[in-house]
C-alpha cells in the first residue's frame, strides 16, 4: 500500500491510500481462498442455501451474517438485492467483497445455486493462479472490460457469462442462466 497526497476540488491536500498491484493481487487471491467454502456449499447444499435466500428476502442482516460466517468466519455481509461476504485487510483500509445481486428482482435458491456452480472454476482460478489472478487485477486496473470478459470466459462456460462491467469498485461478471434470469456475480475492492 502506499499513501499518496492529492488536491480535492476545493484546492485542499487530502491523504489517500491507493492499493498497489501486488496488495490487490493478494486481496483478490485471498478473498477468492476464503469465500470458496460459502459458494461450495451453496451449490452442495439446497437446504443451506434456502435458508441463506429466505434471510435474504427478509433482509435479516444478522440471519445473512450467521449463515455466511458457518462458511466464511470473521467476514463482514451486505444484503440487499442479494448478498456478498467481505474480508478487511490492512486495518479497514482496504475491503474485498465476492456477492451475488440481482437488482431489481428477487433472488432464488436454485438461481444462486446455479450462479455459485457457473462461478466457481473462476474463484478456484484466482485462488489458486497467481498469474491468472494478476491478469485479472492488470485488466481491472486498465478498465478493459472486453478483455477481463475474454478471459473469465476462458474458466467459466462462455456462453452463459455475458458481460463483465468493470468500475471503480471492482468488477461484475453478469450471468445469464437459461432461464433468461441475470445476475451480477461481483467482485469488490474497496480502498
Amino acid at each position: 500500500m502506499r499513501i499518496r497526497r492529492i488536491r480535492s476540488v476545493s484546492g485542499r491536500k487530502k491523504t489517500v491510500i491507493v492499493l498497489q498491484r501486488e496488495d490487490i493481487i493478494r486481496g483478490l487471491r485471498t478473498i477468492s481462498k476464503r469465500t470458496l467454502p460459502l459458494y461450495g456449499r451453496i451449490v452442495r447444499d439446497r437446504n443451506y442455501a434456502t435458508q441463506l435466500v429466505q434471510a435474504v428476502k427478509a433482509l435479516n442482516f444478522s440471519r445473512v451474517e450467521t449463515i455466511i460466517r458457518l462458511e466464511v468466519p470473521g467476514a463482514m455481509v451486505g444484503v440487499g438485492a442479494g448478498f456478498d461476504a467481505c474480508l478487511d485487510f490492512g486495518n479497514g483500509s482496504s475491503e474485498f467483497c465476492v456477492g451475488i445481486f440481482r437488482p431489481g428482482e428477487k433472488i432464488c435458491t436454485a438461481q444462486i445455486r446455479s450462479v455459485s456452480r457457473i462461478m466457481l472454476p473462476l474463484l478456484r482460478k484466482m485462488a489458486n493462479n497467481r498469474q491468472f489472478t494478476a491478469r485479472v487485477t492488470d485488466l481491472v486496473i486498465k478498465r478493459q472490460s472486453n478483455a477481463l470478459l475474454r478471459l473469465i470466459r476462458t474458466v467459466v462456460n462462455p456462453a452463459l457469462v455475458v458481460s463483465v462491467p468493470i468500475d471503480d469498485f471492482g468488477f461484475a461478471c453478469v450471468v445469464k442462466l437459461p432461464s433468461g434470469a441475470r445476475y451480477n456475480f461481483v467482485v469488490t475492492i474497496l480502498q
